[in-house]
């Protein structure tokens, strides 16, 4: 299973091609580290792989059924949420997953017809099974594992999200997108405005995760300890 396609991508912002013909694909639980000179397409490649940019040439297809995240660098938060409520909100899809499992099993209480009452049984099998392999029974324990990992401290829980630092602000929508879960990250310098102790936090979580990722980093001791292959971009290609 190929999780994304990358063919022949090209990017002009100006006379010279900042992306050529960069071709490559994301296969399920690898870990990429993407490397380059500054100023290489770097951060311009992860925002054309997520749909920010738009190519001028070439096609990008993620498969149908797989979930991608970006690890952006300039974070964007609405105010009137905690630090908490918007981890937790890193977990909608999870909370949407878990709603539909009691609307279903509303409804099966309430079948009387055979037919009906086999198929909301295993629409229910099927939803439980999805809440229990991603630990959908244990949310606060996850979002305060990986809120701790990432320095941040339990006082700090019902702290309103502008009154966070940027480098706050940074490490909060880090946690949301390792708390999404999706099958592939895209990680911009995630180890920026983490200290020792919870960049090794970080080294831990990625290797032990399942979750495909491309990481750009310009630590080579963080890539060398967490990804598996690398890509390197030079000359727009």
């Amino acid at each position: 299973m190929i999780l994304l396609s990358i063919d022949s991508v090209t990017k002009h912002f100006g006379p010279d091609p900042v992306l050529a013909g960069v071709t490559f694909e994301v296969r399920p639980q690898e870990r990429i580290g993407l490397v380059g000179p500054n100023g290489a397409g770097k951060t311009t490649l992860l925002k054309i792989l997520s749909g920010l940019e738009t190519p001028d040439t070439g096609t990008v297809e993620l498969h149908r059924s797989a979930r991608m995240s970006y690890l952006e660098q300039q974070p964007q938060l609405l105010p009137g949420r905690t630090l908490w409520q918007e981890a937790q909100s890193g977990l909608d899809h999870l909370l949407a997953i878990a709603a539909e499992s009691q609307r279903v099993a509303e409804g099966l209480a309430a079948a009387t017809d055979a037919a009906e009452r086999e198929r909301l049984g295993k629409q229910f099998d099927r939803l439980q099974l999805a809440l229990h392999l991603h630990g959908a029974y244990s949310l606060d324990h996850k979002i305060e594992q990986v809120l701790t990992g990432l320095g941040f401290g339990s006082e700090s829980f019902k702290q309103p999200v502008e009154q966070l630092s940027g480098g706050q602000q940074n490490r909060l929508l880090l946690a949301k997108l390792l708390l999404a879960e999706p099958d592939l990250m895209l990680l911009d310098e995630p180890s920026n405005h983490l200290d020792i102790e919870a960049t090794e936090w970080l080294e831990g979580f990625l290797r032990d995760t399942d979750q495909a990722m491309i990481i750009v980093s310009h630590d080579r001791y963080f890539l060398d300890r967490v990804t598996s292959r690398t890509l390197e971009l030079y000359d727009g290609t």
